[in-house]
């Protein structure tokens, strides 16, 4: 049996999808995965068949608060929910061969089976940079704001211990991979698999608008919820230096997420082609159809599936060189990198794609990425 922990249901639906699709990991007919979380079975990308999954859902705390009353769960609330998730499963997770987990939601499960059932296989799963570097570049940044980041020491021993507790953690790209190394994780301890696998595509040429505006206009399109870590600041500066007259800038994240310095607002104010897209989009692909160019100025993502996701629907690129993911479409037609934070590279390569018009086209023809799943799958052997 083989025991998933998921800390993030996106990421770990992708994983669940692959292991589905191919099964020859299976050391026989009867074996079962068996998922433990705190997110309800509809709610999941896959279908979770009988012969397969083990489904054990647990209405936790931090889910119940999130739902009343809007409560984010904070770290402490996770810990909370983490100890009522898995301490009714001992069981389980004794009788496992392999237990995979999200990174910062298994350590009680990791230190448990370390102690009690050595034979059981630990794998951890981080798909950002390694802890300390991710908190250290955050931690510049809220300054260059004139706040303080919020180092929890809690978090980060969380994080570190379960690094020292796994066989193998899996990471989605060499900029995570390297973080690791950096940090003193040895080398054979750590799987590259990029996450871009399985992704929703959406072949249909119809698509549903998500604007009202001048199809004329040239759109340019940015997707995340943390503004810190995600850079918008950094396009918004960008946007300031162009002329914007026949382009649109179309934010998917909610205005609660900004950091309204006066700076920011001054930015948004005097900049009317600047469009905050705050409700829900069904189909994410029809986001990707509906814009021209897909920037993404994060300062740190170990990955960064919207990226894949943008460049399927062809859009061009304009990413920093911060981004996991980039490195897999850096020789495309179409794509190009910034320097990370530097706003003026960012505006240099904004106005160049601009000036090319819009995309022919909603999908991108010369997709063509295929990733080995070899060593991923040799994990659950």
């Amino acid at each position: 049996m083989i025991t998933f922990l998921p800390g993030y249901q996106f990421q770990a639906s992708l994983y669940l999808k692959w292991l589905k699709d191919n099964q020859s990991w299976r050391q026989n007919s009867s074996e079962k995965i068996y998922i433990i979380s705190g997110s309800p079975e509809r709610s999941w990308r896959i279908t979770l068949n009988e012969d397969l999954f083990k489904f054990n859902f647990r209405i936790t705390p931090g889910k119940i608060l999130n739902r009343l009353i809007n409560l984010k769960r904070t770290e402490v609330l996770k810990k909370i929910d983490d100890i009522i998730l898995r301490a009714p499963n001992k069981n389980v997770l004794e009788k496992s061969r392999i237990v995979y987990g999200n990174a910062g939601y298994c350590f009680n499960s990791f230190n448990y089976l370390k102690n009690n059932n050595k034979n059981t296989k630990l794998y951890l799963d981080r798909a950002c940079s390694h802890i300390i570097l991710q908190e250290k570049i955050l931690n510049e940044e809220y300054k260059s704001f004139g706040l303080n980041f919020k180092k929890i020491n809690f978090i980060k021993n969380i994080h570190t211990k379960e690094y020292n507790l796994a066989d193998k953690i899996v990471v989605p790209s060499n900029k995570t991979y390297e973080s690791f190394i950096q940090y003193g994780v040895p080398e054979e301890k750590l799987i590259k698999q990029p996450l871009f696998f399985n992704f929703k595509k959406n072949n249909n040429i119809k698509y549903k608008k998500i604007h009202n505006l001048d199809e004329e206009k040239i759109f340019i399109g940015f997707l995340g919820g943390s503004f810190v870590r995600k850079g918008l600041i950094y396009l918004l500066k960008a946007w300031n230096e162009l002329d914007t007259r026949n382009a649109v800038l179309l934010v998917k994240s909610s205005r609660k997420t900004i950091l309204w310095t006066d700076e920011i607002k001054s930015l948004i104010k005097n900049n009317k082609n600047i469009i905050f897209l705050e409700d829900y989009i069904e189909d994410i692909s029809d986001f990707y159809k509906s814009i021209d160019i897909f920037c993404m100025p994060s300062i740190e993502e170990g990955f960064g599936m919207a990226l894949i996701e943008a460049f399927y629907y062809n859009c061009k690129i304009i990413a920093s060189e911060s981004i996991g993911s980039s490195e897999l479409i850096l020789n495309y037609k179409g794509v190009k990198i910034f320097k990370n934070r530097d706003y003026i590279d960012l505006a240099k390569n904004l106005e160049k794609s601009i000036s090319q018009g819009k995309k022919k086209g909603l999908i991108n023809k010369d997709f063509d990425l295929q990733i080995s799943n070899k060593n991923y799958l040799n994990l659950f052997k």
